[in-house]
């Protein structure tokens, strides 16, 4: 499968607007400093499965997808993300935007120290 990529939110909230956000100890300039970091993720609704753009988990020909439980994308992504030692956690997951099929969404998260 093909898909562009940009951002993320549960896909099952995506018509009411809202974004799954966890706080994080980090300050606001987190992101100047290095500390955040940002992948942009595919997701297939109807088949509960999500692609990474990047930080490393494309999978090989970049055609590796993770599944999820619906209503559980946000732990899904974070539960990868720090399985790999990409990031200690995720902080958002939000931006959704429809391409086809697949709904694109930005996932912010702390750098693995």
């Amino acid at each position: 499968m093909t898909h562009s990529a940009a951002n993320q939110t549960n896909h099952a909230n995506l018509s009411h607007g809202h974004d799954v956000t966890a706080t994080s100890g980090l300050y606001k300039n987190d992101m100047v400093n290095n500390q955040r970091g940002e992948v942009a993720i595919i997701v297939m609704p109807d088949k509960n499965f999500f692609h990474f753009c990047g930080a490393g988990l494309q999978g090989v020909e970049n055609d590796a997808w993770y599944p999820y439980s619906e209503g559980q994308l946000f732990q899904a992504v974070e539960r990868f993300l720090t399985s790999a030692k990409v990031a200690n956690n995720v902080v958002t997951v939000d931006r959704p935007r429809r391409n086809g099929v697949s709904i694109d969404y930005r996932v912010l998260y702390n750098k693995y120290i």
